[in-house]
């Protein structure tokens, strides 16, 4: 098995050329072997919100991300994506909340 973000890459070249735009909600459709996990804003604009999609590989657990210009408002619909395969990591957090 090639490296996950290498596979990822050939996917999102055959989702791109098939005109589709939200990658979160098409990717699994195009492999029975890959899960979305996650999708974090990490960073926004008045006319973009930088998003990271996140997906693992359901044979091995190795993770990979699309980052990608998700449209702000609707008058940025059908703009270029931009989207970039990257390698992630898991890691994890202390979060609080109040409880009384």
């Amino acid at each position: 098995m090639g490296a996950f973000t290498d596979d990822l890459t050939a996917l999102l070249a055959e989702i791109d050329g098939e005109g589709e735009s939200y990658y979160s909600t098409v990717l699994a459709d195009y492999s029975d072997d890959i899960e979305h996990v996650t999708t974090k804003m990490l960073d926004r604009s008045r006319w973009v919100v930088l998003q990271l999609d996140v997906y693992r590989r359901k044979a091995d657990g190795a993770l990979a991300g699309i980052r990608w210009d998700a449209p702000a408002t609707e008058e940025q619909e059908g703009q270029d994506l931009n989207p970039v395969v990257v390698k992630v990591e898991e890691f994890t957090r202390t979060d609080y909340r109040q409880v009384s």
